[in-house]
């Protein structure tokens, strides 16, 4: 229970605390969204998800592309993310 307390207030001082961090030539939003959980980076990855969670979306960088992690705003569980090759 402390855990996902500290999840959610994490998220909630990166969404309130630091809206734009810019990295480089490419600046990251930190922000909530609307999302269709895929659980990407799971064991329980769903290719067509139907249902949607508030997320707090945390864009990154690859060597390769750009991609974002969802973790719910609500108990801060691993909801997935998408990635660009």
């Amino acid at each position: 229970m402390l855990k996902r307390f500290l999840i959610i207030v994490v998220c909630l001082l990166l969404v309130l605390a630091i809206p734009t961090v810019a990295f480089g030539s490419y600046a990251y939003n930190y922000g909530l969204m609307i999302v269709n959980p895929n659980y990407r980076w799971t064991e329980s990855f769903v290719e067509h998800p139907t249902e949607s969670r508030l997320a707090l979306v945390i864009p990154f960088t690859k060597s390769c592309g750009h991609g974002e992690i969802w973790v719910d705003a609500y108990d801060g569980t691993m909801l997935g993310g998408n990635e660009t090759d």
